[in-house]
């Protein structure tokens, strides 16, 4: 994988594919210097099954692993749900048990026509509030989701 990759905006997501691997791994690391982030809301997509995870993110390195995958085509996407204000992570590598290898991701069909839409905005934009009970409510990190 190449150098670490920052995710710093709700939104910000990676995909890759891979086989011939029963694991794979992502490794996760707060940017020094910046507030002193708790964790950070990330939507794991492996092979279209979707389960959002809070990361611990202080300064070491934190990981995210799935276990007991069969020996076949795999494509993982990761997508950061909250906002920059809990400080920018780096994903710092992706890898697979010794059998695995990287290979090309295939493009999704909604992304096939070559346009796409960026909305700028604040907060709301963000997904505040589609997890709580109010988005007035206290700023707190499983009130956002981008997503939903």
């Amino acid at each position: 994988m190449a150098p670490p990759i920052v995710l710093s905006w709700s939104g910000d997501s990676i995909q890759v594919a891979f086989d011939s691997s029963d694991t794979v791994t992502a490794g996760f690391q707060a940017l020094p210097d910046f507030f002193n982030p708790s964790a950070v809301l990330f939507r794991f997509v492996l092979d279209g099954q979707a389960e959002v995870q809070q990361i611990a993110v202080p300064y070491g390195l934190t990981t995210w692993s799935k276990a007991g995958l069969t020996y076949g085509r795999h494509s993982l996407t990761i997508t950061r749900l909250n906002e920059a204000v809990y400080g920018p992570v780096s994903l710092t590598n992706i890898s697979l048990s010794p059998s695995g290898r990287f290979v090309e991701p295939s493009l999704q069909p909604s992304l096939s026509s070559g346009r796409r839409i960026l909305f700028l905005g604040d907060s709301i934009t963000s997904g505040w509030g589609a997890n709580g009970n109010s988005s007035c409510g206290s700023f707190q990190l499983g009130n956002a989701n981008l997503l939903d």
